[in-house]
């Protein structure tokens, strides 16, 4: 190999190996540059789940009715109590008889001179009383009519679910009120049999969350 060989050889190698050198630094430039990039954040603070409220009242009394002196031909009289829904989220509302009693209680003179029995007297269970079937109820809400009918044909049961009475269920949303009314009147037809006689029923009001939500 000549001298000029040598040297051209020489040559195309620093050639090459100043490329190599260029082509690194400029890789190297672009990979400074990707630090550089445009960048931003938001927070979000806060974040609550909170479950909400279904929240019956009735106020202070709940007692509808509570009378000791009817006697025949007595109303139509009605008597109301207002349900609210103090919760934040929306309701059915059940209307339930518990229980329906008809009571006797003492039996005066005059009713024994009617013909009605005393459950003192030996031999005799009778502790029923006959006013049940001399009052006539209507229990309503907000105008719906729920029963109409006799004392003593009122049933234990829900009167909201269509099963046992005339009513569909009842939706009340939330911060919403309802009206339940209770009609009496005693049939003008009866007589000293009813004395003293007394019925009581017992009712619940239940609020349950829809079944939508």
């Amino acid at each position: 190999m000549t001298d000029e060989d040598t040297n051209t050889i020489e040559l195309n190698r620093r050639r090459v190996l100043g490329g190599i050198v260029t082509i690194g630094g400029a890789a190297a430039a672009a990979g400074a540059g990707t630090f550089a990039a445009f960048s931003d954040s938001e927070s979000s603070d806060g974040n609550s789940i909170t479950a909400g409220t279904l929240d019956l009242t009735t106020g202070s009394n709940s007692t509808i009715v509570n009378v000791n002196d009817v006697v025949p031909g007595t109303g139509p009289i009605a008597e109301s109590l207002t349900l609210n829904n103090d919760g934040n989220i929306s309701g059915s509302l059940d209307v339930i008889v518990d229980s329906v009693t008809s009571s006797e209680n003492t039996v005066q003179e005059p009713e024994l001179d009617s013909g009605d029995e005393d459950a003192s007297q030996e031999g005799t269970s009778n502790t029923t009383g006959e006013l049940a079937n001399e009052l006539t109820l209507t229990l309503s809400l907000d105008g719906t009519e729920l029963y109409s009918g006799l004392a003593s044909g009122l049933q234990s049961g829900d009167l909201t679910s269509g099963n046992s009475g005339n009513g569909e269920n009842y939706s009340m949303t939330a911060d919403s009120s309802a009206n339940f009314e209770i009609e009496y009147s005693v049939d003008s037809d009866a007589g000293n049999e009813i004395m003293s006689d007394s019925v009581q029923i017992d009712l619940t009001f239940e609020l349950n969350q829809n079944d939508s939500q």
